[in-house]
C-alpha cells in the first residue's frame, strides 16, 4: 500500500503515512492491499513557466536565473559570470524546458501542469533556492547588463602617463572645411528696364508713365534695386527688393515728366538666383506675368501681351505656361489681356487653365472671330481648343 500524498510505501494496518503524517483511508487502504500497486514517478514541484521566464532573461543578458531557481546554485553562478556560457548554454537549456526534458537540483524533470498524469507527485529539491545567492546572482545580472547598455563614456580625462605619450604622438590634422561653392552671379543682361505709358484700357493709373523690371532670365531672382524715377536723373532715384519669376515684372510709378515710350532706365542691382529650378523660356514669345499666385497645389496668373496677337502665340505661350507650372500642381490657370496697370478679371481676352485631376488642359478665346481685336462681352462667344 502507497500513501496518496508523497507515494511511501506504508504498512498495511498503519493509519498514518511515516514518511509525511498523512492519515490513511481504511477504505483506500484495504482496496491497495487487495489490488496491484500502479509504479509512481516524482516530478520537481518548480513551475516549468517560470523556470522558462527566467531563462529567457538570459538572452537579454542577465542569465543563470533558471538554474539558481530550480535549485543548481553553481551552474547559476558560472552562467550568471559568464552571460549564460556565452549565450550558448542559455539556448540549449530554453530548449530543454520546452520539450521537459530540464531537471532540478535533485535531478528531478520539470513538467508543466498540463504534462501532470495521476501517477506523477512533485518532489522539492533538497537544495532549494538560496535566497542571499539568488540575490547576489540578480546583483550581478543587473551590473553586467547595465555595462553592456550603457555606452562607454569617451570624454574621460586621460592620466599624466597617456597625456605624455599623446603629446609626443603626431598631431591629427583637423579636417579642412568644405569650402561653398560660389554662387553664380545674375545675368544682368537679361534683366530689362524700361518705361512704359498707360493706354486707356489701363484702370485708375496715377502715374503719368511706369517703370518696368522685367526678369527675362529662366530662373528666379531676388535681390535690391536703385533706379531713377524722374526726369532729373541726379535727384529721382527709388530703392526696392525684387523678388521675380522667370517672366514677371515688377510696375514702379515714374515720376516726373514722362518721357519717351520704351525709354531704357539706368538702374542698379545687387541679385542673386534662388533655389528654384530654371524654367523652358521660348525668347521668341512676348508675354509679361504681372501678377501671380502659386503654392504647391494651384497657380494662378495674371498675363500681359500686346494687341493683336495671334491665335497660334497664345497657344505657344499657353503651352509654356503649363510645363513651366502646370505639371506639378492639380489646377493652373493663366489670364491673358493687353492690360499691364492694374489688371482684373474683366479685361481677359484669353484663359488657359490646366486641371491634372480631370485630365484636362484647354485654351478658352473670349472673341467672336478669335482674333483678339473685339470683345464680345454679350453673347458670351468663345472657342475652347485642347493642348
Amino acid at each position: 500500500m502507497y500513501c496518496r500524498m508523497c507515494a511511501a510505501e506504508i504498512p498495511d494496518g498503519a493509519k498514518y503515512c511515516h514518511a509525511c503524517g498523512a492519515p490513511v483511508d481504511a477504505a483506500n487502504s484495504t482496496k491497495q492491499s487487495n489490488a496491484v500497486a500502479e509504479k509512481q514517478y516524482r516530478v520537481s514541484a518548480k513551475k516549468r513557466n517560470t523556470t522558462l521566464l527566467l531563462a529567457c532573461l538570459g538572452l537579454i543578458g542577465i542569465a543563470g536565473l533558471h538554474r539558481i531557481y530550480v535549485g543548481k546554485n553553481i551552474s547559476g553562478i558560472v552562467y550568471t559570470l559568464t552571460c549564460g556560457l556565452f549565450m550558448l548554454g542559455t539556448i540549449y537549456d530554453i530548449y530543454c524546458i520546452c520539450s521537459e526534458k530540464f531537471k532540478d537540483g535533485d535531478n528531478y524533470p520539470i513538467f508543466s501542469d498540463e504534462s501532470m498524469k495521476s501517477n506523477y507527485y512533485r518532489k522539492n529539491p533538497s537544495n532549494d533556492t538560496n535566497k542571499f545567492v539568488l540575490g547576489i546572482a540578480i546583483f550581478f545580472g543587473v551590473i553586467m547588463f547595465a555595462g553592456i547598455m550603457v555606452p562607454h563614456n569617451h570624454n574621460q580625462k586621460p592620466s599624466s602617463k597617456e597625456t605624455t605619450v599623446t603629446q609626443n604622438q603626431q598631431v591629427e590634422k583637423p579636417k579642412a572645411e568644405k569650402k561653398e561653392e560660389p554662387k553664380p552671379a545674375v545675368d544682368l543682361g537679361k534683366i530689362s528696364v524700361y518705361t512704359y505709358t498707360p493706354t486707356g484700357m489701363e484702370h485708375s493709373a496715377t502715374a503719368s508713365y511706369y517703370i518696368v523690371i522685367k526678369n527675362n532670365d529662366d530662373k528666379r531672382i531676388r535681390g535690391s534695386y536703385t533706379i531713377k524715377t524722374g526726369a532729373s536723373v541726379s535727384t529721382d532715384k527709388q530703392t526696392g527688393y525684387l523678388d521675380l519669376l522667370p517672366r514677371e515684372v515688377e510696375i514702379i510709378a515714374g515720376t516726373g515728366t514722362a518721357p519717351a515710350p520704351s525709354t531704357k532706365v539706368e538702374a542698379d542691382f545687387k541679385l542673386e538666383y534662388s533655389s528654384m529650378a530654371k524654367k523652358e523660356i521660348d525668347n521668341s514669345l512676348d508675354y509679361s506675368i504681372v501678377n501671380c499666385d502659386i503654392n504647391n497645389n494651384s497657380a494662378q496668373l495674371w498675363i500681359y501681351v500686346p494687341q493683336n496677337v495671334s491665335d497660334e502665340k497664345y497657344l505657344a505661350i499657353s503651352k509654356e505656361i503649363k510645363r513651366n507650372y502646370g505639371v506639378s500642381r492639380r489646377l493652373t490657370i493663366a489670364r491673358f489681356a493687353p492690360v499691364m496697370i492694374k489688371q482684373n478679371n474683366n479685361d481677359t481676352f484669353v484663359i488657359f487653365r490646366n486641371n491634372n485631376d480631370l485630365n484636362f488642359s484647354q485654351v478658352l478665346f473670349y472673341t467672336t472671330d478669335r482674333t483678339n481685336s473685339v470683345l464680345n462681352s454679350d453673347e458670351h462667344e468663345r472657342a475652347i481648343i485642347d493642348i
